[in-house]
């Protein structure tokens, strides 16, 4: 499953923010990855260089709506968030918005407070490496 943009589940895994937020990516710490970044780790907190492999969001979503409840715990996190957003999405509680940096962009919402207490719950069981610097705000897509 997702071997094809070297996104498996079994990895802890990292979402990296971007603007717009289309350009972010997932993290997957591997041995063998392309890239070294700078990444605060639990349980501390502490910066610690780690190897990742960038998978593109628009790439990973295949691979995220089948990673098996036993996969990594950072994996399954991201995994679940992917499904309610796309829950949200499919009820149509998107609008058009702006980013910080100007770009044209979708937003998800209004939600109500079952939607929002959903999120929040989820954000608060975050793993530790699966958390983005967004912390707090539901996202943009």
């Amino acid at each position: 499953m997702g071997g094809e943009v070297g996104f498996d589940g079994q990895h802890p895994v990292t979402f990296a923010p971007a603007d717009p937020p289309r350009a972010g990516a997932l993290l997957v710490w591997v041995d063998d990855g392309d890239r070294r970044v700078d990444l605060a780790v639990p349980p501390d907190g502490s910066v610690t260089v780690v190897t990742v492999r960038p998978v593109p969001i628009a790439e990973a979503v295949g691979p995220l709506l089948a990673v098996p409840a036993g996969a990594h715990p950072a994996a399954v996190f991201w995994a679940g968030a992917a499904r309610e957003a796309l829950h949200l999405a499919a009820r149509g509680l998107v609008w058009p918005a702006v980013t910080a940096g100007g770009h044209r962009t979708w937003r998800i919402g209004p939600y109500g407070p079952a939607d929002a207490t959903r999120w929040r719950l989820r954000k608060n069981r975050s793993p530790g490496g699966g958390r983005s610097g967004e912390h707090g705000r539901l996202p943009l897509l």
